[in-house]
């Protein structure tokens, strides 16, 4: 029964480490899930791009053209408020004449992105539409207008063997100087 009432409980100090230990614990978990967040967006992203491919093609082989609407959306660049080019897509397989995908004609599509397609037939500048996917009416190269942020880095569309990258205006100028 002494060893019961001479216990005074733990000390100040081993309280404020487990506390210290738990914050750095909590904050390494809040990061990770924050890359995990960004990296799923990335992959569905890539799953709508497979899915609308393989419509696509399917739609091109049923009816010999490609379904999109009839206009021609300026994706090769994007103006800042200075007037400056702020993203440039360089695909040499590209024609750069893109097209907004025509999600209304093909069956069985459930994307994860894309909502602004809804909004099509009331805007009347439709470059003004971001939240779509687009399409190279030459290379049938798809891209996702908005772009997912991951890292800093913003993707379009499937970069692998695609020959498709984002660069910068300082960037951009460079290779073509």
């Amino acid at each position: 029964m002494k060893n019961v009432f001479n216990n005074k409980g733990i000390s100040l100090v081993s309280l404020v480490i487990t506390v210290i230990v738990i914050l750095i614990l909590s904050s390494i978990i809040v990061l990770n899930i924050n890359g995990y967040i960004d990296t799923r967006r990335l992959d569905n992203m890539y799953t709508d791009i497979d899915l609308l491919e393989d419509k696509v093609l399917n739609y091109y082989a049923k009816y010999g053209k490609i379904p999109v609407l009839d206009y021609d959306y300026p994706f090769l660049s994007k103006l800042t408020s200075k007037g400056e080019v702020s993203i440039n897509i360089v695909n040499p397989n590209d024609s750069h004449q893109y097209a907004i995908i025509d999600l209304n004609s093909m069956e069985g599509i459930s994307l994860n992105f894309g909502k602004d397609f809804g909004k099509v037939n009331t805007v009347s500048d439709k470059s003004t539409l971001t939240d779509i996917y687009i399409i190279d009416k030459e290379s049938l190269v798809i891209y996702y207008v908005k772009g997912i942020n991951v890292k800093e880095k913003i993707y379009y569309g499937k970069s692998n063997n695609r020959y498709t990258k984002v660069t910068t205006y300082e960037e951009w100028q460079e290779e073509n100087q």
